[in-house]
C-alpha cells in the first residue's frame, strides 16, 4: 500500500506533466503494463481476505479508493470493469477505510 503511494505520486507528477493526449495515453499504457508485470505474481498470490486488507490500507493511504484511483488515471470503463471482477471475487475496490472500525488493522 506505501508501494501504492508512492507510485500514484510519482505517475501523478508524470501526467501532470505531459500535455499531449497521446503521449498521455502512451505513458499510462505503459506504466500499467510495467506495473502488472511486477506485481501481478504477488496479486495473484494473494488471499480474498488479504486482497480486501489491500484496498482498505490503499485507501488509508493515498486518502481515496482503489476504484476512485482507477477512474481517476485510467477511466471509468476501466474502473467498472475491475469493480466487477473484484465483486467475482468478493472484493469491493470502493471500500474505505475507518481506523475506528479497523482495530486489527490500525
Amino acid at each position: 500500500a506505501q508501494k501504492v503511494s508512492i507510485i500514484l505520486l510519482e505517475v501523478q507528477a508524470e501526467m501532470a506533466r505531459i500535455e499531449d493526449e497521446k503521449e498521455l495515453k502512451a505513458y499510462i499504457k505503459e506504466k500499467e503494463k510495467s506495473l502488472f508485470g511486477k506485481y501481478e505474481k504477488d496479486i495473484r498470490k494473494m488471499s480474498r481476505s488479504q486482497g480486501k486488507i489491500l484496498v482498505k490500507l490503499v485507501f488509508r493511504e493515498t486518502g481515496s479508493s482503489m476504484f476512485e484511483l482507477i477512474k481517476t488515471n485510467k477511466s471509468g470503463a476501466s474502473a467498472v470493469f475491475w469493480q466487477s471482477i473484484g465483486l467475482i471475487f468478493g472484493i469491493n475496490l470502493k471500500t474505505t477505510y475507518d481506523p475506528e472500525t479497523e482495530e486489527m488493522i490500525e
